[in-house]
């Protein structure tokens, strides 16, 4: 609250978490973080117990609280093989809160996935932003730096969404 922010991005949980004990864990932060005003998003990330949005859909449900919401990243979900639709779908369909997407992009690099410049990789980012504008998602887009490997396209993958979200806006009859 001090620096103006009202939401606070949680971390996945580990790989072997826990659904009930999670969501329970969840709960309880949310009735702290409702208490001070703030709302919490709890991210899908590869190698955790929610890699996807299927799975933070779920784990969401489980929760049931409304200071928690989705901190959907669909280039992790689609790393281990979920489309972005079919993850937006998911959530829609669990009337999660989408409070947070986190945007980076990758492409295949034989069995590996390396990262990309937003716009540029397997996400479909255009495709993306524009399904959010037509759900009136006006929420907050936040570039995913991965540490490893160090990331030398934030520059290209900022301008690359600020111009994909406007065309999307637009797309959508909302700018």
């Amino acid at each position: 609250r001090r620096v103006g922010c009202g939401l606070v991005r949680v971390g996945a949980l580990g790989a072997e978490a826990d659904r009930e004990g999670a969501a329970e864990a969840l709960r309880r932060a949310g009735d702290r973080a409702e208490a001070g005003g703030l709302r919490l998003a709890v991210r899908n990330e590869v190698g955790t117990a929610v890699e996807t949005g299927a799975a933070l859909a779920a784990l969401l449900e489980a929760v049931g609280h409304g200071a928690v919401g989705a901190d959907w990243r669909p280039a992790d979900a689609l790393v281990v093989g979920e489309a972005p639709d079919a993850g937006l779908e998911a959530l829609v369909g669990a009337g999660a809160e989408l409070s947070c997407v986190g945007v980076r992009d990758a492409t295949r690099d034989g069995a590996a996935w390396a990262e990309a410049v937003v716009g540029e990789g397997a996400v479909g980012w255009a495709d993306v932003l524009e399904a959010l504008a037509h759900l009136g998602y006006d929420g907050p887009l936040v570039i995913d730096a991965l540490p490893e490997p160090p990331r030398s396209t934030g520059l290209a993958s900022a301008t690359a969404l600020v111009t994909l979200a406007r065309r999307a806006e637009r797309a959508a009859g909302r700018g």
